[in-house]
This record gives C-alpha cells, sequence and structure tokens, in this order.
C-alpha cells in the first residue's frame, strides 16, 4: 500500500482553483469546437441540398430538351411526308391536264 501525503488545506484548495480554471478554460474550448462542427456539419447539409437541388433541375432541363428536340424530329419527318404527298398529287393532277 502507498503510504499518503498530506498536505496542506490551503494547497488542496489552491489546486482545486487552478483545475477549475483549467476545467473551464477547456470546456470553453470544447464549445468552440461543438460550434465548429456544428457549423461544419449545417454547411456540409445544404451543400448537399444544393446538389441534390441542382442535379434535379439540371435532369428535368436535359429532358426537356432531349423531348423537344424529338418531338421536332417528329413533327420536321411528317411535315417532309405530307410535302411529298403534295407533290405527287399534284404531279398526277398536272400530268392528264398536259395529254390532252
Amino acid at each position: 500500500m502507498r503510504p499518503k501525503l498530506k498536505e496542506a488545506p490551503g494547497a488542496a484548495l489552491l489546486a482545486s482553483a487552478d483545475y477549475e480554471d483549467f476545467a473551464d478554460a477547456n470546456s470553453a474550448g470544447d464549445t468552440e469546437s461543438e460550434r465548429l462542427e456544428g457549423s461544419l456539419s449545417s454547411t456540409i447539409a445544404l451543400v448537399v441540398v444544393l446538389v441534390i437541388l441542382f442535379s434535379l433541375v439540371m435532369t428535368s432541363l436535359i429532358t426537356y430538351c432531349f423531348h423537344k428536340w424529338k418531338l421536332r424530329g417528329k413533327r420536321l419527318q411528317k411535315a417532309q411526308e405530307e410535302y411529298q404527298r403534295d407533290q405527287e398529287k399534284s404531279i398526277c393532277q398536272s400530268t392528264p391536264g398536259l395529254v390532252s
């Protein structure tokens, strides 16, 4: 067993006061780091939300442009087919007039 050291009551109070000062300083540092971690996590969450929102908007815009491009192609093809039919009709109608 260890021998117990007897200290003066004043030294114990001084050590207690030093410990409290150290504990206060240490807890203040913990609070700052907790605030920093809290603001950092909030910033990360905000960035994640903004990335998701940006991705949704870009996906919607790309999908809209793709469908618009596809419909434009179909419309152009339909207009060309209609133009060819009209040309064939006009040729067929003008040919009997020239022969007679």
